[in-house]
């Protein structure tokens, strides 16, 4: 999926999803995972950075340098969270889904009970059979 939102400041993009979130929810999920995973990202390396600043030479510790490291940080957490790389984007994806009750939140949901139902089964008729 191409992301529909280019960074935290397109305000255009984020009132279109707004919009659409509004008409169908369950459409605007994906994308609102994927945007708190860059925006996840982002502040991770931002610490990152924030904690490694007492080992920064004075040689590389200009602004211009600390302004293209933002930059970077943007742009890398924005095709990590493209590509799923932290699984935060998932996992809220997930979670939305299961609150707000969706098809595949039921399916998974029915599943796991069938399968450890099934598991329960297993290790009784094993208890049962020794």
């Amino acid at each position: 999926m191409e992301a529909r939102i280019a960074s935290y400041n397109d305000f255009q993009g984020l009132a279109n999803l707004r919009t659409q979130a509004q008409k169908d929810p369950s459409s605007a999920i994906e994308e609102v995972g994927q945007q708190f995973e860059s925006y996840f990202t982002r502040m991770m390396l931002k610490s990152m950075r924030d904690a490694s600043e007492v080992l920064r030479s004075d040689l590389f510790s200009s602004d211009q340098s600390k302004t293209y490291e933002q930059m970077f940080d943007e742009e890398l957490s924005t095709e990590m969270a493209k590509k799923g790389s932290l699984g935060v984007g998932e996992w809220i994806r997930q979670a939305v889904e299961n609150n707000m009750g969706g098809s595949r939140a039921n399916d998974k949901a029915i599943a796991a009970y069938q399968s450890d139902s099934a598991r329960r089964l297993d290790s009784t008729v094993t208890m049962l059979l020794r």
